[in-house]
């Protein structure tokens, strides 16, 4: 299975186990030509909000994943706001690597909300350029 269909599985199990995910971003050499089959795949979960249990959940779905397809994945989870979310990361955390992540990742996510820049956008047609819309 290539990338985007791993991917896309990925999120299609995210979106059917939590009602509030908003989608994925992914990031990193996989989404450049300049890795080989043993890179992990670099990836930011973005929720409504997240606590103890839901973390713990989260872990679980990625490391069946891991296990049943035979590849590395590594995730950060981010909220829509607080202390864990995009905008606050880049604002007081780490700039660059939102940069990297967010502004230049790959978005797979729900065609009717779609985060662009951390902004929600709620739209039948919307239109976005580097983001891989389905469901």
């Amino acid at each position: 299975m290539n990338s985007i269909g791993i991917l896309k599985k990925i999120s299609e199990s995210f979106f059917k186990h939590f009602s509030d995910f908003k989608g994925l971003y992914h990031f990193g050499p996989r989404t450049k030509a300049n890795y080989n089959d043993e890179s992990d795949y670099d990836i930011i979960l973005v929720f409504e909000e997240l606590d103890y249990e839901k973390e713990l959940a989260i872990a679980h779905i990625i490391n069946k994943f891991e296990f049943e397809h035979g590849l590395f994945i590594d995730y950060k989870t981010f909220t829509q706001t607080g202390k864990k979310s995009i905008e606050y990361i880049r604002k007081n955390i780490n700039p660059i690597f939102i940069e990297e992540a967010i502004d230049n990742g790959i978005f797979y996510g729900n065609h009717k909300e779609i985060l662009v820049k951390n902004s929600l956008i709620k739209s039948e047609e919307a239109l976005v350029i580097s983001v891989i819309c389905y469901r």
